[in-house]
C-alpha cells in the first residue's frame, strides 16, 4: 500500500509538469505589479514616447545650429526641451498625478537634472559660448543614457548591460 502511494505520488510529480499542470498553477500566481513607465496608462505612455521623440529631434537639431553659430536656434531648442515639448502642455492634472506617482524618484531626479541642463543650454547659447553648449548637450545625453539604462531597458536592451556595469562598479 505504501509502495502504491509512493508510486502514485512519484508519477504525479513527474507527469503533472509534463501535462501542463505546473504551468497552469504558475499562470494563477500573481505577477509583480508593473513599475515605472510600465505602470503608466497607454495614453500617458504614448505622450511620453512623443515627448522623447521631440527631445531627440531637438538634440539632433543642436548639432547643425552649433556648427553654424545659430545661437537663437539653440536657445529655442533648449527652451522647448526645458518646457517639455508636449508633456506639460497636453497632460491633464490627473495624468500629471499618475506620472508623478508611477515614476520612481530616481527617474524624476534624472528628469529634473535633464531639464536644468536644458535651462543652462539656453543660457550658454544666449552667451554664445560654443564649448559650453557642447558641455550641456553632453550632460543632457548622459542623463538620457542613465535614464534609459535604468528605466527603459526593454526599449533599449543594449543599455541593460550598462545598467549592470554601473551597479557593480567600484
Amino acid at each position: 500500500m505504501r509502495m502504491n502511494l509512493l508510486l502514485t505520488a512519484l508519477t504525479l510529480a513527474i507527469a503533472w509538469p509534463l501535462a501542463g499542470g505546473a504551468e497552469e498553477a504558475h499562470d494563477h500566481a500573481a505577477a509583480p505589479p508593473a513599475q515605472g513607465v510600465a505602470a503608466l496608462s497607454q495614453p500617458l505612455r504614448e505622450a511620453l514616447s512623443a515627448e522623447m521623440q521631440a527631445v531627440q529631434a531637438g538634440m539632433i537639431g543642436v548639432i547643425p545650429a552649433l556648427a553654424a553659430g545659430n545661437w537663437d536656434e539653440i536657445a529655442a531648442i533648449g527652451t522647448r526641451i526645458r518646457d517639455s515639448y508636449i508633456m506639460r502642455q497636453s497632460l491633464t492634472p490627473a495624468q500629471l498625478e499618475e506620472l508623478h506617482e508611477a515614476l520612481p524618484p530616481d527617474f524624476q531626479a534624472l528628469d529634473a537634472r535633464f531639464h536644468q541642463d536644458a535651462a543652462m543650454l539656453i543660457h550658454v547659447a544666449e552667451a554664445k559660448k560654443p564649448e559650453l553648449v557642447g558641455y550641456y548637450v553632453g550632460r543632457m545625453m548622459e542623463a538620457c543614457v542613465a535614464c534609459h539604462s535604468r528605466h527603459a531597458t526593454e526599449k533599449f536592451p543594449a543599455l541593460a548591460a550598462q545598467a549592470g556595469a554601473e551597479q557593480h562598479a567600484h
